[in-house]
């Protein structure tokens, strides 16, 4: 076998659906199999796989075990010479890993490579090709305060940077990290660097695998001939805004804990812990200022109605009818009740 696709989905069953038939339908000239790990949803996504796509191998988890636990899954029962991580939020058209395999074949100081990542209206989605972070891109990319004086006082400094805004894209490209979208890598190399830290359940995990290939001596590259359409984050978008910046500053944090040390990992935290603040206080706070809002606006509407009241009607008849009002529905609440 040469190749082993490995796609994790939760909830994502209708793209699951257009990503599992591009694969079978493209993927010509090389023996590859399809392993789906489906980390219990609950939107009939395993059995769409089952009963749509005979041929893919299916491992129906009873409970969600997550991106990186998940692939770890896949990879542990995969055959291939080369395993593909790709996401189930993707179509393929000309075969993309036909080509991978050839050009990581041909280059043995190369030990993963991706391809053009393109929304569906074609644009290039440059936002998941990285260089590894420093605290610096962590401060002034990664956070409110930070981004706001890189954009305003720094003219986008840092932000260029870790875009690789010098980069584009129309030649192969050598990177720090692509996104785990796509990836090829041959399994050998995984046999010696690990698959990936289950420490990282959602963000950071892709970052640590790739950090971990360059430390063993390989490159990365981005392929410019190949490209697949990417419906960006579709699954994890389910988990709320909340959940995924919380997610993601914890990744992070443990990212630079693990490669970095503690001291840095501090300033890490300290970093997002502003950001953090905010949002946990809008979550709690937004509710209470919601119902005083409505209490303010229904207090407007009854003053109006009031002054209203009072020019048609004059200050004694408008009081007059207010009090009939309260009256008549106290009288209407006791009954209720009784």
């Amino acid at each position: 076998m040469e190749l082993s696709i490995i796609i994790v989905n939760w909830n994502t069953r209708d793209y699951l659906r257009d990503c599992l038939g591009s694969i079978f339908e493209n993927v010509k000239g090389i023996s590859f199999e399809v392993i789906v790990v489906d980390n219990n949803s609950s939107d009939g996504s395993a059995e769409m796989v089952k009963n749509e796509f005979p041929l893919t191998n299916l491992v129906a988890s009873d409970v969600n075990t997550y991106y990186a636990k998940g692939n770890n899954i896949g990879y542990k029962i995969s055959k291939g010479n080369y395993i593909a991580f790709l996401n189930p939020d993707t179509i393929i058209y000309t075969d993309p890993f036909k080509t991978a395999v050839e050009y990581l074949r041909t280059h043995a100081d190369v030990g993963a490579v991706s391809c053009k990542f393109l929304n569906p209206d074609g644009s290039f989605q440059r936002v998941y090709y990285r260089p590894f972070l420093k605290l610096s891109t962590v401060l002034f990319c990664l956070t409110s305060i930070g981004s706001l004086f890189d954009k305003n006082i720094l003219k986008s400094k840092y932000e260029n940077i870790y875009s690789y805004k010098d980069k584009d894209f129309s030649k192969v490209e050598k990177i720090d990290q692509p996104g785990a979208t796509f990836i090829v890598i041959p399994k050998f190399i995984l046999s010696k660097v690990g698959v990936f830290d289950e420490r990282f359940p959602l963000f950071f995990n892709d970052v640590d695998l790739c950090k971990r290939i360059w430390e063993a001596g390989y490159e990365i590259h981005v392929l410019n001939d190949i490209a697949i359409t990417h419906y960006a984050g579709r699954g994890v978008q389910q988990m709320g805004e909340l959940a995924i910046d919380r997610e993601f500053d914890v990744g992070c944090y443990r990212y630079f804990r693990k490669h970095h040390g503690i001291a840095q990992s501090v300033f890490v935290a300290v970093f997002f812990l502003p950001d953090l603040l905010f949002l946990y206080g809008h979550a709690i706070f937004a509710p209470i200022l919601q119902y005083f809002k409505g209490i303010f606006q229904y207090g407007l509407v009854i003053f109006r109605e009031y002054f209203i009241s009072v020019k048609e009607f004059g200050i004694s008849r408008t009081n007059m009818r207010v009090v009939r009002f309260i009256i008549r529905n106290i009288k209407l609440r006791r009954r209720k009740v009784i």
